[in-house]
C-alpha cells in the first residue's frame, strides 16, 4: 500500500472474530504446524485476540514529522483501532481512528481530519502494523517457499488480487512471526516490518517491539514502536473509539 499522504502513525486493526482458542504453543524443540496448515495457524492467532490496550513509545523519522512520542493504542474486534500520540505531559499531536473501513486522522494543530478508505492507495502504511493477526480470507492461499534455521518463509497469495502481496517469516523454534513484507503488484517491497520482544500478554504471545520501514516517492518512513503495559481481552472504556473533536474541525477527503 503506497505511503502517500499523512504521517505513518496509524496502526491498522488487529481484525479478529469468534471465541478465543488457546494460542499456538510450541510442542517441542521445533515449531510444528497445526493439522490445518498455515491457514489454521493464522486463524488461531487472530481468534486469540478480541481486544487490547497498550501504552507505547514511537520513534518516528519521516519527511513530514520526526521525533519521539508517547502513544495510547486501543483495539476491539473486528475492525476498530485507535492510536493517540502526544508528547509526554503535553497535548495530543495526532489522533488516528480506524473503523467502518475508514482511516480518520485528526491533526489538532491544523484543525483538520483526513479521511481515507482503509485499503485505498494513499492510506497510512502503518495501518498494516499488525496485519498478521488478521483472519485469513478464504481466497488466500499460503505457500511455504523456504525453511531453514533462519526462518520459515510463507507467501500469502490472494486469488482475487493477483500476485503475492504479503510474505511472512516465521521463527522455526517458537512459531512467532518475525517479519513481514508487503509487496506491490510488481513484487517490490512497500512496507517491511520486524517483530521482536515477544512476551505473554493474557495468554497471547505478543510482540512488544515493532520496527517499520516504508518506501514512498516523497521520502521513506521509519518507525520503532515499543509497547508496554499491554492488556489483552479486557473490557474497554465506552468512549475508547469516540474522539471528541473541537468545533470548527474541517474534514478532508483526498
Amino acid at each position: 500500500m503506497p505511503l502517500r499522504g499523512p504521517l505513518v502513525g496509524c496502526l491498522f486493526a488487529l481484525v479478529a472474530a469468534g471465541c478465543r482458542p488457546e494460542p499456538v504453543r510450541v510442542p517441542g524443540p521445533a515449531f510444528v504446524l497445526p493439522p490445518g496448515g498455515w491457514a489454521e495457524f493464522m486463524a488461531q492467532r487472530s481468534a486469540s485476540l478480541r481486544s487490547f490496550e497498550a501504552v507505547a513509545s514511537l520513534d518516528l523519522d519521516s519527511p513530514e514529522r520526526s521525533g519521539t512520542f508517547d502513544a495510547v493504542l486501543v483495539y476491539a474486534a473486528p475492525d476498530r483501532f485507535r492510536l493517540r500520540a502526544f508528547k509526554r505531559l503535553g497535548p495530543t499531536l495526532f489522533d488516528c481512528l480506524v473503523a467502518n473501513g475508514e482511516v480518520r486522522q485528526y491533526w489538532p494543530d491544523r484543525r483538520t481530519v483526513t479521511v481515507r478508505p482503509a485499503d485505498a492507495a494513499g492510506a497510512p502504511g502503518g495501518a498494516r502494523l499488525f496485519a498478521w493477526l488478521s483472519p485469513p480470507s478464504p481466497s488466500v492461499a499460503f505457500v511455504e517457499t523456504r525453511r531453514d534455521p533462519e526462518g520459515i518463509v510463507v507467501e500469502m497469495r490472494d486469488s482475487t488480487s493477483g500476485p503475492c502481496r504479503r510474505s511472512l517469516t516465521v521463527d522455526p523454534l517458537d512459531g512467532n512471526i518475525r517479519s513481514e513484507v508487503i509487496l506491490d503488484a510488481g513484487r517490490n517491497p512497500l512496507v517491511t516490518l520486524a517483530y521482536a520482544g515477544y512476551r505473554d500478554a493474557g495468554g497471547v504471545s505478543f510482540p512488544h517491539l515493532v520496527r517499520i520501514e516504508a518506501t514512498d516517492p516523497g521520502g521513506g518512513v521509519r518507525i520503532e514502536c515499543r509497547l508496554r503495559r499491554v492488556t489483552v481481552n479486557a473490557p474497554l472504556s465506552p468512549d475508547a473509539f469516540d474522539p471528541t473533536l473541537p468545533e470548527g474541525t474541517v474534514e478532508e477527503r483526498p
